[in-house]
């Protein structure tokens, strides 16, 4: 993806990967991992017309007893965790509440279907995982990141369970 998004996106991104191998096999399907990034980056990119930063990160994370939106409410296990974050514009608290609804869309004159984010979570749901979002509207990051996302705004977090319970 990393390469992808250099070739493809404005030189005015900067596009930065870091992978934590080695990362904890997935069981599943490679087609949908794919959009969940190409969709997550897409985002990302539009978040930022003047330009920016752009970081892909992947790690592993043994979680215990995480709360999560959703019924769900708590998981524990082992997971790989995708964050694609950005030094976009950040999205305000009403437009965060909707983001994963189908057909919402922050874009303005017409552009986007509102369907990625929704997408982005059924297939995220649907190897097991969760997806959490944080974004700061005009202001820098959340406090309570770690510093390798200094400079970003916006937070995508995907994390998916390597062998998921069907």
């Amino acid at each position: 993806m990393e390469k992808l998004a250099k070739e493809t996106f404005p030189k005015t991104i900067q596009v930065r990967a870091e992978i934590h191998a080695p990362l904890f096999a997935l069981v599943g399907n490679p087609t949908g991992i794919h959009q969940v990034l190409l969709n997550l980056c897409i985002n990302a990119r539009d978040a930022m017309p003047e330009g920016g930063s752009l970081l892909l990160d992947a790690r592993n994370a043994v979680l215990e007893r995480k709360t999560i939106p959703g019924p769900t409410g708590l998981v524990s296990g082992r997971y790989v965790v995708l964050t694609v974050a950005d030094s976009g514009h950040g999205m305000s608290t009403e437009a965060l509440k909707r983001i994963f609804e189908p057909f919402f869309t922050t874009k303005k004159g017409g552009k986007g279907t509102g369907l990625g984010l929704s997408t982005v979570q059924g297939i995220i749901k649907s190897h097991g995982g969760f997806i959490e979002v944080a974004s700061e509207s005009g202001q820098g990051p959340p406090s309570n990141l770690p510093a390798r996302f200094a400079r970003m705004k916006q937070f995508l977090t995907a994390a998916t369970n390597p062998s998921p319970r069907r």
